[in-house]
């Protein structure tokens, strides 16, 4: 139809027009319908496909009055001119020249690879329109774009392939838009053209719900926003959309002023660094007004909390420790606002500190307490007290839970009430003990409390067993820890500790021999501890133990009647190599103060224990356990539930009936702990000396010896565990 056409507008056009169907020059232009996707930008972009008219149309005049009757289907109609050749290959035209007038916009939701054809003209930039153009788009009709021949007839003119334009270009219009214009659209006729081309401007066939909600958003995209023409690699344009930017609100003046404070590096100087962070958090996050101050001062929360911290004494504390503000204080500006809520911060926080985990560091007072308290998180500790109905009585219950340790807070406000400086100081060094334990003791636990040579079973707070223990001498002091007991071991055999090797039996082994001939190793025989290296049994006689490590070797006395740990053996695995035993030493038990050990704790009747433990994790009877001893033979058992095991140092108890209840200081750390709590200590009693110690355990020794213990109750005496 094309070739026909080009024929035409030659000299000889009008007649060759007839054999080939070509309408004269004088008659109305055939219609091509070709479908080409066209850029188009309206106010908002909807993906629009395009459907060519009916080639049934007969001349430019039924294309026209096509397009008055359809509303729904607007028209575009564009002019070629001819080539000065008619064979000559058709070249395509770019979008942007055949319709300058048409804004364009590209489709970021479907983008197409462009043909070969239109991949140059694709590079060029696109002008897009402003938002005042696209609301006068919005309003106006679509006007069919007419495009005048060139002042040469016979110039080339480029001719506008639909097949190279369709994959490269979408025509979008809004559905709205397309209404207004399909009641107002013209058809501008080209002057002495051939041949025209339409293009149809239709709504998407396979517009979804989806789509046309989203074309509906209010989406604004301004002339410095429009995106640029993209290279012919990726011709995809993107459709900024403007994200109104989220304001967050102002922060509290206070707690603003708060914020400024804490980042101040001579505030966080003078600041201990975890409470610098917790503070930090706490307020971070805080938007409303600050917690403790008003606009007329503190609030009635913060009142409480001053007057409760004003008490610590009561607590075994020195509220002289607390920096607090004046609870009458009315600062004005909002910089004194927030200095004053951080000092009651702070001495909240330290006063938090205190009462969980003391004021003293365990290890620091002496190496024996091998004990970590449990802190809570400080930004916890503001955030339950900003939250509480009583943020006071919160404050307060971090202390202790222990039973024990509120009988003493009882007895210490009596002892403050009538001036006894010396119970108000032993009641509050052990209730600065009592802050390093753990918070839950459990519900069934074994509490050896080293300086009343005292174990208990406790159930539920309540006193289930008690019997009396031997702990360690000065030198070799048990040390106080919780651990979990994990077995019971009947007729146990005895490792003998690297401490006892070092001090006791290494001495003897290096000894000269006798007058007599006697062998330095006959203790060894005597007590039946046999020896190995690298787990063989040898003779120690081949040895000479002036020249080897005594500890690559291993002394283990096996089980029976002359074993230092008697029939029973309680295992809690800890670091320190402490466990509770039976003993064949029964005398010992009846001195008063009962230091005799390397550090284990030897139980008076261990079999009532070993039944009790058993009964209430397996629920064993008497007999049951009795049967197990009776067979003689070395057996673990272990224990299904693990029970908690303490070693404590309180000097100072109270009893049920209210009384207090006072031990000696075996180990002098009341005379350690006062200096650092108090500014007049009062003087406790100094323990023995190691040498006095030591000489107690020789004579317990000689009275096991006439008892019938023999050499073996010097080994127990001596070196036992």
């Amino acid at each position: 139809m094309i070739v026909a056409v080009l024929f035409a507008l030659l000299p000889s056009g009008a007649a060759l027009a007839g054999p080939i169907g070509v309408p004269e020059f004088g008659t109305a232009p055939k219609v091509v319908k070709k479908k080409v996707r066209r850029y188009f930008r309206p106010a908002m972009p909807v993906r629009n496909p395009i459907r060519p008219v009916s080639e049934a149309a007969e001349s430019y005049g039924e294309a026209a009055t096509m397009a008055e009757g359809q509303a729904d289907e607007p028209i575009v109609v564009t002019n070629l001119l001819p080539p000065p050749d008619p064979f000559e290959a058709v070249e395509t035209k770019s979008a942007e020249a055949l319709a300058p007038e048409t804004e364009q916009a590209s489709d970021t939701d479907d983008p197409e690879e462009p043909d070969d054809a239109t991949e140059e003209a694709s590079n060029e930039p696109v002008e897009q329109p402003t938002v005042a153009e696209q609301q006068a788009d919005m309003e106006q009709p679509i006007v069919v774009t007419d495009l005048s021949p060139p002042e040469d007839p016979f110039d080339a003119v480029e001719a506008v392939s639909a097949e190279a334009l369709a994959p490269e270009t979408e025509q979008t219009s809004e559905p709205e838009e397309a209404e207004q214009a399909d009641e107002t659209t013209e058809v501008i006729e080209a002057p002495s053209h051939d041949a025209t081309v339409v293009i149809e401007v239709l709504p998407p066939d396979d517009a979804t719900a989806e789509e046309t909600a989203a074309s509906e958003a209010d989406v604004e995209v301004s002339s410095d926003d429009a995106p640029e023409a993209t290279s012919s690699d990726d011709e995809t344009e993107t459709l900024v959309e403007t994200i109104p930017e989220v304001v967050e609100p102002p922060a509290h003046p206070v707690v603003a002023a708060i914020r400024v404070t804490l980042a101040d590096p001579s505030f966080r100087k003078s600041v201990r660094p975890g409470a610098v962070k917790a503070l930090e958090s706490f307020y971070e996050t805080r938007e409303d007004a600050p917690v403790w101050i008003t606009d007329t001062g503190f609030s009635t929360s913060a009142q409480a909390i001053i007057g409760e911290i004003g008490k610590a004494g009561d607590w075994g504390l020195d509220a002289r420790a607390f920096d607090l503000p004046n609870a009458e204080d009315r600062p004005s500006t909002p910089e004194e606002q927030a200095a004053t809520e951080l000092k009651l911060d702070m001495a909240i926080l330290k006063y938090a500190r205190f009462a969980q985990g003391g004021r003293l560091t365990p290890s620091r007072v002496s190496k024996l307490f091998d004990q970590r308290p449990s802190l809570r998180d400080p930004k916890t500790v503001l955030t339950d007290l900003a939250a509480a109905e009583a943020p006071s009585d919160t404050l307060t219950s971090l202390h202790p839970p222990h039973e024990q340790f509120k009988r003493l807070q009882a007895a210490l406000v009596k002892a403050r009430a009538s001036n006894n400086t010396r119970d108000t100081q032993h009641i509050a060094i052990n209730m600065e003990r009592w802050r390093w334990m753990p918070r839950q003791l459990g519900s069934l636990h074994v509490w050896n409390n080293v300086p009343e040579f005292n174990t208990r079973v406790m159930k539920n707070g309540k006193n289930i067993y008690e019997e009396r223990t031997i702990v360690g001498q000065l030198k070799y002091a048990t040390p106080f820890f919780s651990a979990s007991m994990r077995n019971i071991v009947v007729h146990p055999d005895w490792t003998l500790p690297p401490t006892i090797l070092k001090e006791d039996i290494a001495p003897n082994l290096q000894k000269p021999k006798t007058f007599f001939g006697q062998s330095n190793t006959a203790i060894l025989r005597h007590h039946k501890i046999r020896v190995s290296y690298e787990g063989k049994t040898i003779d120690p006689d081949k040895v000479d133990w002036t020249k080897v490590n005594i500890h690559r070797y291993t002394f283990t006395q096996p089980s029976g009647p002359a074993n230092v740990l008697g029939k029973f053996k309680f295992n809690f695995p800890n670091k320190h190599a402490i466990y509770m035993h039976d003993t064949p030493q029964r005398g010992l038990f009846s001195e008063r103060v009962r230091t005799f050990s390397h550090g284990c704790i030897r139980v008076n009747q261990p079999s009532r224990l070993a039944i009790l433990l058993l009964s209430e994790d397996k629920g064993w009877t008497a007999r049951q356990v009795d049967d197990l001893v009776a067979r003689g033979e070395n057996k673990a058992i272990a224990l299904r539930r693990p029970v908690p095991v303490h070693l404590t140092y309180f000097t100072l108890t109270v009893g049920d009936d209210g009384r207090l209840q006072t031990f000696a200081d075996i180990y002098g750390l009341d005379g350690r702990m006062a200096p650092k709590l108090f500014d007049r200590p009062v003087k406790f009693k100094a323990p023995a000396a190691p040498v006095i110690a030591e000489a107690n355990a020789r004579n317990q020794g000689r009275s096991g010896r006439q008892s019938g213990g023999g050499l073996g109750g010097l080994v127990s005496g001596l070196f036992g565990n």
